[in-house]
């Protein structure tokens, strides 16, 4: 291909990542250049991926000029072969699209059109990348995980006033809507939400007996002339009497939670 300096040329480029720990792969474009020398243009591609994983880090990076073309028609037609040469030969691409698109089929829409095709788009390139995705995702947070907490922490800790306030307004603003919330789930998952609470305080029980014992000691001995009041009274429960002690235990034989507590609001009532 002869080009034509009179003419608004573009430039078919291939970017190929230079040998490092982190990355593989090589990016395929096209430019717009005028009639200027492509060898002295410094772009080096606009692609998401592209630009988020590899320009952003200076990733290091070579680039190769492929093809020179005299108009976007013809730009568009080569920037899709050599893609597709690349990937029957099986290179790691960092094309999301398939190429031959540039920007300008794309102004026949209207935005609400584009927005619609974008995310279809989108979803269906996820789909694809799932896996090389969530791999990237997880080295990025490894590489940066110190610098990014860093950051968070510093942040904070400049506009903590600012955060303590905002939480505050927050929460007055949201107070009943959050309460109803809270309530319709209780409400919802009631049932659910005692079972797991049985679980957990049998597994607590279980964990922390010396601490509950020693509790259940200094409470016993700090309410002892309590305890002597409701101990020396009788009740009559399903026709017997009993005491304080004998009710609680009947209570939490019938699994009826919080039985000591319960036993003293019927010896109070009755």
């Amino acid at each position: 291909m002869i080009h034509n300096p009179s003419m608004i040329a573009y430039y078919i480029y291939k970017m190929t990542i230079l040998p490092n720990d982190l990355y593989e792969g090589i990016y395929i474009g096209q430019h717009k250049i005028g009639s200027k020398d492509p060898s002295c243009d410094n772009y080096k591609g606009s692609g998401s991926d592209w630009k988020k994983y590899i320009l952003k880090n200076k990733i290091p990076v070579k680039k190769e000029i492929l093809r020179l073309c005299n108009n976007l028609e013809e730009s568009n037609y080569w920037e899709k072969y050599y893609i597709d040469q690349a990937k029957q030969n099986g290179e790691h691409l960092w094309n999301i699209l398939e190429g031959g698109r540039n920007h300008d089929p794309w102004r026949k829409y209207t935005k609400e059109e584009l927005r619609e095709k974008n995310k279809i788009r989108c979803k269906e390139w996820y789909l694809e990348n799932k896996e090389r995705n969530c791999e990237n995702g997880r080295r990025n947070r490894k590489l940066h995980k110190e610098q990014y907490a860093e950051t968070r922490r510093a942040y904070e800790e400049r506009n903590k006033d600012r955060i303590k306030a905002y939480h505050k307004n927050y929460y007055e603003q949201n107070k009943e809507r959050h309460s109803l919330k809270a309530k319709e789930y209780y409400e919802k998952h009631k049932e659910r939400i005692l079972e797991k609470s049985r679980e957990y305080n049998k597994i607590y029980a279980e964990t922390h007996k010396e601490v509950l014992r020693d509790k259940a000691r200094k409470y016993n001995d700090s309410h002892k002339e309590e305890h002597k009041k409701y101990k020396s009274q009788l009740c009559c429960y399903e026709g017997k009497e009993m005491t304080l002690n004998a009710l609680s235990l009947k209570f939490l034989r019938k699994g009826i939670d919080n039985p000591t507590q319960k036993a003293k609001e019927y010896l109070i009532e009755n």
